[in-house]
């Protein structure tokens, strides 16, 4: 039985309570139905939920937000919808008649070697100094660092399964140096860990992490995000042992790998030239 007068920003709670979706996405996932909701001016129940609303939606989105938020915004209500239909509450989505942003994905940039130094010399804490040394060693995801105990951390290997793809077991190693960081962070002057297993326990919201981070990221005169650290660790890796970077990163996909993280000029060093003409 349809029920039209769902509002969608109720459905949108209950639908992120029924799946296992990570912080960063359900923060994602709310952002995009308020923000249709402000574009509608008023409560949008199912009954709204049009094609002409949505493209009406998107097309407004498309001059202040880059073309892959837009079409990340597409995916959300769609699916939202789709998951109102599953439940009984509407229609399905037509979906070819949703209209889809054309993105083009950017050329990945990473941080060189020196400049991840300089990164680690601009930490103002032990804390984020352990974390950002761990993140260039192993490559590792935000979400996944933070999950961390040290369960997982033994004789300077770091195995776990990432969130991604949990059907994978990994192993990286780290420095001596970046084991030696973390050690600092046990001691009883800088400990944040009181009451926790985690090695890095954060208690102050996603939103003050970045801010953190890009104040970081800023004394240290660079530009860029956490996600640099893992673009720099597999294009290095891909630079020593070309064809590596993309299982040191755990991608299934060596196409993810090439599109989004390894950054071609920094590897460029190795690739093979016709020869020099006199």
């Amino acid at each position: 039985m349809i029920d039209s007068v769902l509002c969608i920003v109720d459905l949108a709670e209950a639908c992120i309570a029924e799946r296992n979706l990570s912080a960063g996405y359900v923060d994602n996932f709310r952002r995009a139905v308020r923000s249709l909701k402000s574009h509608a001016g008023h409560v949008v129940t199912i009954c709204d939920l049009t094609p002409e609303l949505v493209n009406s939606f998107l097309t407004a989105l498309g001059p202040g937000r880059s073309p892959a938020t837009v079409l990340q915004y597409r995916n959300i209500i769609l699916s939202l919808w789709g998951w109102a239909s599953d439940c009984g509450y509407c229609e399905p989505p037509v979906c070819r008649r949703i209209k889809r942003p054309k993105v083009v994905s950017p050329i990945p940039i990473a941080w060189t070697a020196a400049e991840v130094q300089r990164l680690i010399a601009a930490c103002d804490s032990p804390w984020w100094n352990s974390l950002a040394r761990t993140a260039y060693d192993t490559g590792l995801r935000r979400g996944d660092l933070l999950s961390l105990t040290a369960d997982n951390l033994r004789d300077g290997v770091i195995t776990l399964r990432p969130s991604k793809t949990p059907n994978k077991i990994v192993a990286r190693r780290i420095h001596p140096s970046t084991l030696a960081a973390i050690k600092v962070i046990e001691t009883t002057k800088f400990s944040p860990r009181a009451n926790s297993d985690l090695l890095w326990p954060w208690h102050q919201g996603r939103e003050k992490w970045f801010s953190d981070f890009r104040k970081i990221v800023a004394a240290a005169d660079l530009v860029g995000t956490f996600k640099f650290l893992r673009r720099t660790s597999g294009t290095l890796v891909e630079a020593e042992n070309p064809g590596a970077g993309q299982n040191h990163l755990a991608h299934s996909s060596r196409a993810v790998f090439e599109r989004y993280y390894l950054d071609d000029g920094m590897v460029a060093g190795s690739s093979p030239m016709p020869p020099e003409l006199r």
